[in-house]
């Protein structure tokens, strides 16, 4: 009878240290559930940001194509006014209509990169006289 007294007190003991062991697993997996939990969270926050911030890359790289663009017609638009500058300093100074014909080529060459100087140009009556001018058509056969 001792020994059975003995083994189920033993049983009782390692029944009470299991319930122990069992009740630290279960605290266990509840903090290890919060933690992945938590991070889930944080996962989703971050590919939110991601996928803003590719977006933003995007819009930043369509802005810098279209600056690019704008360099390239403004490095158009550079040559063409040295082109002109060119024709100019052969001009007579004396011959100051066609000194006007030489100005309208200078606006239109702008004009393509900065439209309110079109608004100027019809501001301006004098230089619409000369579209029809025959100075003009020789004058633009110059430029590229």
């Amino acid at each position: 009878m001792k020994v059975i007294e003995n083994r189920a007190l033993k049983d009782e003991e390692k029944m009470e240290l299991q319930e122990i062991q069992l009740k630290e697993a279960k605290h266990i997996a509840e903090e290890a559930d919060r933690k992945y939990e938590e991070v889930a969270r944080k996962l989703v926050i971050i590919e939110g940001d991601l996928e803003r911030t590719e977006e933003r890359a995007e819009l930043a790289e369509s802005r810098c194509r279209e600056m690019d663009e704008q360099i390239r017609l403004m490095d158009q638009n550079l040559k063409c006014l040295s082109a002109a500058e060119e024709k100019v300093l052969t001009i007579k100074p004396t011959d100051s209509y066609m000194y006007g014909v030489v100005f309208f080529v200078f606006c239109f060459c702008f004009a393509a990169a900065s439209p309110p100087l079109v608004d100027l140009l019809s501001a301006l009556p004098s230089l619409h006289g000369m579209l029809h001018s025959s100075y003009l058509a020789s004058f633009i056969s110059f430029f590229p």
